[in-house]
């Protein structure tokens, strides 16, 4: 039986303005304390009723009464044909699992499952749905939250005093990763989802859509200023991050602020100024796992109060933050700046190990690009420093040195250049950073990508290593770099010439002082028929997260963009999905990137950071957990059917399980279709494309390959007792469940 998946998903808008304390992390799931079926998230409730499903955003006291949103199918068409009807057809939900299902027909199933951050509401169809032209879901719109508008992605939003509901977006997915972007109209009161005609007559089967994102929310949004340049860490001991940003106050003045934002997204007290700063340069933020404080740096500017006026100068300061209370150390200068230096970009790195007895594991890295002019010529230089960031107290400066450094013949170019630092947020488990930055190799020539690895002492871990070789009228730009271990590297980057981005995994084999770098081959996870800019990547264990800047088509705004990528091979693990779905989005730029992996956590939770004037994030989880149904169809014997690791794409853990069998297990059964053929009272589910002889567990790694997203399999256990058919006397069908492929 082939079938349709047609699926959006209900958001809740920006909750956490209001909100003061920590939410419970990963609080969801379905229960009837009443007799209604409830769903439950972190930020949201829900109620399944027969007639409609009722979605209720935790939005806060600054919204007044409580608001909702309700939705009722209606009817499904295709073209002119009415392909169901809801006139006089409500059913009772019923639960699976943490997902509530409405069998609305033979041939038509609403689905709702409920996630961390959301509802996934999906409408399966099981049979090509008759008749030509787009297929069309309506459905009724009631509750109290006012219909604001679409946002660019396409979804619809629902708001009440800035905050409310995203009614997501739809997209098609096809078995073979084919995908269609859907449309969605809506006039408050109807709502309507549709898929292009061509799509469902040719697509292979199943679609399934877009997995969930997280909540989009505001961090801040200053009245009369632009909010710009966000930064952002994660402490794993308070289970909070730490966003730093600065407003720009116009005439050259400008604030450095933070703001602690817990793991479910509420925002933890309010905004703090920690400095002020010019505003050609804005602050980085590292966690220092066992101080569990962030230290925060940024430039001060220092004007002259002389008279007469001499030239003015600045200075690289820093505070701790402490991560459960948000207290501030006060403002410790590391550097001090004559008229003749030029400071540009900041890089941090902190350190996720917890606290032990090895005075190294406080340490934060700050590296930063400089340059500084004489009547010999221009130096450029990268300098790094290690700051101390001890539990209590002030931040300690411990060493400083050039880890390179550039002398040109004359200050004017071309010359030879270093510039752009990136930094691993943390240190691994060696206790290692990796720098990669952008070095000029000709005068006036190409740039390349190149990495190096430093240890706390600022000493450099072997030789540089050149990861993206220039290329001839090729600029390369912005590098990033994540690591997982501080051993193995992801470096990615953009490519203006290509609108692409680059990517490669780069490991070290060895000690500090005797080693060697291993590459992997260049991958380029980001094509784009528009110009991209300025990626950000950070670990998030199995896999990497890559957020960017995509210039849209039709004068429409930039979008900030993600998607997940294999560590093996830097090859996408994951569609492409939209970070910045708020309404009336102006711009959005400056993507960053923090998962709470960077901050000695286990989670494959991350957060995406941009500035659209105001700052904005959203979390996301870097691995779903896919799909899965139970089918029945057994017969004749006991045992459990189920499944080690996830049916998700770059799981190579997963595996069918069969538990407490009553009767031997004679092989498990794989279709890539269903047949549910009946006999007696047993039902043969999947077709018998594959036979794995056994009791199992019989693996099934699912590879990173986005083909795959989507793809369904059923499966089904054959044993050895009576099961009640007459044609096969001898042997019994366990029940059958059916996995979907997620991301």
């Amino acid at each position: 039986m082939r079938t349709l998946a047609l699926t959006f998903v209900f958001l809740p808008l920006a909750t956490a303005a209001a909100q003061t304390a920590d939410v419970p992390e990963r609080a969801f799931g379905v229960s009837a304390p009443d007799g209604v079926l409830r769903g439950v998230g972190p930020d949201y409730s829900a109620r399944f009723l027969p007639e409609a499903v009722e979605f209720v955003p935790a939005l806060g006291p600054r919204t007044g009464a409580v608001q909702s949103l309700r939705f009722t199918l209606r009817a499904v068409r295709r073209g002119a044909t009415l392909v169901w009807s809801g006139a006089g057809s409500d059913v009772a939900p019923r639960a699976e699992g943490s997902a509530v299902v409405y069998e609305r027909s033979s041939q038509l199933r609403e689905r709702y499952d409920v996630r961390v951050d959301g509802i996934e509401q999906s409408f399966v169809f099981g049979e090509r749905p008759p008749g030509h032209g787009d297929l069309v879901v309506e459905g009724e719109l009631g509750g109290t939250l006012p219909f604001e508008g679409a946002a660019n992605d396409g979804s619809l939003q629902f708001l009440a005093a800035g905050s409310g509901v995203s009614f997501g977006a739809v997209t098609g997915v096809a078995a073979d990763g084919a995908r269609v972007a859907g449309a969605t109209w809506c006039d408050g009161r109807t709502v309507r989802l549709s898929l292009p005609a061509a799509f469902v007559d040719a697509a292979a089967y199943p679609l399934v859509l877009d997995p969930l994102l997280g909540t989009a929310f505001t961090v801040a949004d200053h009245p009369s200023a632009p909010d710009r340049r966000p930064a952002a860490a994660f402490d794993v001991s308070s289970g909070r991050y730490y966003v730093v940003w600065e407003v720009d106050l116009g005439g050259g003045d400008g604030e450095i602020r933070g703001q602690i934002v817990a793991a479910s997204g509420a925002l933890v007290g309010a905004p703090v100024v920690l400095g002020t700063s010019e505003r050609e340069l804005g602050p980085v933020v590292a966690n220092v796992n066992a101080s569990n404080r962030f230290l925060v740096v940024w430039r001060h500017f220092v004007p002259s109060v002389s008279f007469p006026p001499s030239p003015a100068s600045s200075q690289i300061l820093c505070r701790a933050v402490d991560a459960a209370t948000g207290a501030l150390s006060p403002a410790v200068a590391l550097e001090e700046g004559s008229p003749s230096l030029n400071w540009s970009k900041f890089a941090i790195g902190g350190d996720s190990r917890p606290f032990q007895l090895l005075a190294t594991r406080d340490r934060a890295l700050l590296v930063y690009q400089r340059s500084a002019f004489s009547l010999l010529g221009t130096y450029n230089f990268l300098q790094g420093l290690t700051v101390r960031v001890p539990a209590a107290g002030d931040p300690v400066l411990l060493d400083s040195a050039t880890l390179e450094a550039y002398m040109t013949a004359g200050a004017t170019p071309p010359f030879l250049y270093l510039e752009q630092p990136s930094l691993t947020s943390h240190a691994g488990s060696t206790g290692t950073w990796g720098l990669a930055y952008l070095r000029g190799d000709a005068p006036g020539g190409p740039s390349s990508v190149v990495l190096r690895r430093i240890d706390s002492t600022l000493a450099v871990c072997g030789t540089e290593v050149v990861v993206a070789p220039p290329t001839t009228g090729v600029m390369l730009l912005t590098p990033t770099v994540a690591t997982r271990d501080g051993n193995e590297f992801v470096v990615a980057w953009e490519d203006s010439a290509g609108n692409a981005i680059g990517a490669r995994r780069v490991v070290w084999s060895g000690t500090c002082a005797g080693g060697g770098w291993t590459l992997d081959p260049i991958a380029t996870p980001v094509v784009s028929s528009t110009a991209v800019h300025t990626p950000d990547v950070d670990c998030a264990g199995d896999r990497y997260v890559l957020a960017w800047q995509q210039t849209s088509v039709s004068l429409q705004p930039p979008r900030i963009l993600v998607k997940t990528l294999d560590p093996a091979t830097c090859l996408p693990c994951s569609g492409t999905y939209a970070a910045d779905s708020s309404s009336g989005i102006s711009f959005a730029s400056l993507p960053c990137v923090v998962t709470r992996w960077s901050g000695g956590d286990t989670s494959d939770e991350a957060m995406v950071v941009w500035t659209d004037g105001s700052i904005r994030a959203r979390r996301l989880e870097a691995t779903g957990s896919g799909a899965v149904a139970a089918l029945g169809g057994g017969c004749g014997a006991g045992g459990t059917p189920g499944h080690q690791g996830q049916s998700v794409l770059g799981d190579p853990t997963f595996a069918l399980t069969l538990g407490a069998p009553t009767a031997p297990a004679l092989a498990a059964i794989v279709g890539l279709s269903n047949v549910s053929l009946p006999c007696g009272p047993c039902v043969l589910v999947p077709n018998t494309d594959i036979v794995m002889a056994g009791p199992g567990p019989h693996p099934i790694p699912i590879p990173c390959d986005t083909t795959w997203l989507g793809v369904q399999f059923w499966a089904q256990w054959l044993l050895f007792a009576p099961g009640g058919c007459a044609i096969l006397p001898d042997f019994a069908l366990s029940d059958a469940q059916r996995f979907t492929i997620g991301d």
